[in-house]
């Protein structure tokens, strides 16, 4: 239509009213008559929602479709005027942030009671109408960026009436919507059962559900409280293991206190603190200041736990020259930087590191070569070290955990860009080239973790058995192998003796040297073999040890090192299990 053409698009904004006007905590308020999800009476064009709700400007993308079958779609090209004529405190306009076609960013703009001199297809967007099941209401394909808002934060239930004129029809439609307060209880989230490593954190943030809303899936998110209700969380037990941090402003604490609904979501709790000796009991408490939100408590367990998570922004690399040790060894370690990038390059010089031996410390300790002090914990050494395994250990084979960290040490120097001066860093991968030049200033960057770990064996072999699963009556051939310093496994000279007996399951079988069939054998060389009765109807278990002869040796097995192997077998197969 060619009136279309006379007006003139544009946007009025009334002065910004405050949606709360209540100045005062209202520490209890009532369920409302109505629910938004089934207890409503059906009036043309009118729809309940929950406080907190937002939908596009057009009706037919709100509730009204859904909850009395009536709905006002826009024109793409008529020129529309909204207005909040009734219950201003409670709603209002927005244009909402978005990112146009060039990718230009647009932050979100309140445009209060009045819209005016708009076209339909701004409002409304573009696109097929897609259906948001199951409530029945729907959204455009491309959506608006023109939203509305209803917030009623201390009344049981409060009105809100829109009128819609179609400028180039001069059509007017009026909407009312009724904002009902939610009802509000905090969600326990089933922490007691939890478990929580030293070292490690979990989400405490305090989470809010409207009990109304139950099995409902209407597009209000479940309401939200009044405005000047504020959230408390606080450690009430345990202490002393950790703390809460506020994501937002990134704060460490015990208690968090007046906390904004719109700030709950940001709480993670660290156990950061003291570490208990097996585990411990910490307590959380959610609270607000409003009588009608029931307080809840939740706790869970905070155990030991001596090997911290990995770190970001690069890490410690623990660098042995051996990883497979025998009692009485010694392993040299030098601590080395991966960086943000993956590359591995040398700390600086004056870098210092904590070091413990998280596991295993009964089967060595740390040498600082530099003081040639000895410890299972260093809280200040070099990236040099030794750790001395003990000559006598119990169990066949043990490990030692080490844990190295650090807060990387980064230079700065001035340097001058264009006549102004300005931080450089030098991060540690920057090695020094015929002395340089002394830098100005040191700056204490991410703190880093290294984890490295040593095994100790009584036996410098291992046992394979090949093929891993055979049948009743089947052959599978022993193949003892040298443990090597750095993992790894190389085969004997052929010459190699070695004693081998069958601890369990004599009955199964019989191992096969040469052509003689025996549970032991003593001094004996490879090829070796087991052979599985062929009469075996029952699962049964094989134990075989290996020793390694220098020497001579007798019955029972008594040799430098030795090796266990295990095998499941049964009627029609058997399967090899490696002890631990």
């Amino acid at each position: 239509m060619l009136l279309a053409s006379n007006l003139s698009a544009q946007v009025i904004i009334k002065e910004r009213v405050e949606i709360n006007p209540e100045a005062s905590t209202q520490l209890y308020y009532p369920a409302a008559t109505f629910e938004p999800c089934g207890l409503y009476p059906v009036v043309s064009n009118q729809q309940y929602v929950y406080s907190c709700s937002a939908f596009p400007v057009e009706p037919y993308q709100q509730l009204f479709p859904y909850q009395s079958s009536s709905g006002l779609q826009f024109s793409a090209g008529s020129i529309y005027e909204i207005e909040i004529t009734e219950g201003i405190d409670y709603a209002y306009m927005e244009r909402i942030a978005y990112t146009d076609s060039l990718g230009n960013f647009y932050e979100a703009e309140y445009l209060g009671s009045l819209i005016t001199g708009l076209p339909g297809y701004l409002l409304s967007g573009t696109g097929k109408y897609q259906g948001w099941q199951p409530t029945g209401t729907f959204l455009r394909e491309n959506s608006t960026n023109y939203y509305i808002h209803f917030d009623n934060y201390s009344l049981q239930q409060t009105s809100v009436t829109v009128r819609i004129t179609n400028l180039n029809t001069q059509e007017t439609t009026y909407w009312k919507t009724v904002i009902v307060n939610p009802q509000l209880q905090i969600v326990n989230q089933q922490y007691e059962n939890d478990t929580l490593l030293h070292y490690y954190s979990k989400d405490v943030s305090l989470q809010l559900y409207n009990i109304n809303s139950a099995g409902c899936q209407h597009p209000g998110y479940g309401g939200c409280p009044p405005d000047n209700v504020r959230f408390n969380i606080e450690i009430i037990e345990g202490q002393q293991y950790g703390n809460i941090k506020n994501g937002l402003t990134g704060d460490f604490s015990t208690s968090f206190t007046g906390i904004p609904y719109n700030e709950l979501y940001t709480f993670t709790y660290y156990a950061n603190g003291l570490q208990p000796e097996d585990s411990a009991v910490v307590r959380i408490r959610h609270s607000s200041n409003d009588a009608d939100i029931t307080p809840i408590e939740f706790s869970f367990v905070v155990k030991r736990n001596t090997i911290p998570p990995p770190s970001e922004g690069g890490s410690i690399y623990v660098k042995m020259d051996k990883n497979v040790v025998i009692p009485g060894d010694t392993v040299n370690v030098q601590l080395r930087l991966i960086d943000e990038t993956g590359d591995t390059v040398d700390f600086l010089a004056m870098q210092s590191f904590s070091v413990d031996l998280a596991e295993g410390a009964e089967y060595g300790t740390i040498l600082d070569i530099i003081t040639e002090d000895t410890s299972d914990s260093f809280a200040d050494i070099g990236n040099m070290f030794k750790i001395i395994i003990e000559d006598q250990i119990t169990p066949q084979q043990a490990k030692i955990i080490v844990v190295a960290q650090t807060d990387l040490m980064i230079w700065s120097r001035p340097v001058s860009i264009n006549n102004k001066t300005k931080e450089k860093e030098h991060t540690a991968d920057i090695v020094h080239n015929g002395g340089g030049t002394t830098p100005d200033i040191i700056i204490i960057g991410d703190h880093l973790v290294g984890v490295g770990e040593i095994t100790i064996t009584k036996s410098p072999i291992i046992v394979e058995i090949l093929p891993a699963v055979i049948n009743a009556g089947d052959t599978a051939q022993i193949i003892p192998k040298k443990l090597n310093s750095d993992g790894t496994t190389t085969a004997f000279d052929s010459l190699q003796s070695f004693e081998i007996g069958m601890l369990e399951g004599c009955e199964a079988g019989q191992i096969l040297f040469g052509d003689e069939l025996a549970p032991y054998f003593n001094n004996i060389t490879q090829p070796i073999y087991f052979v599985a009765d062929s009469n075996l109807t029952e699962t049964d278990t094989v134990k075989i040890r290996v020793g390694l002869i220098e020497g001579s040796a007798s019955r029972p097995v008594k040799t430098n090192g030795m090796d266990e192997e295990t095998l499941v077998l049964n009627k029609n197969k058997s399967t090899q299990q490696k002890p631990l």
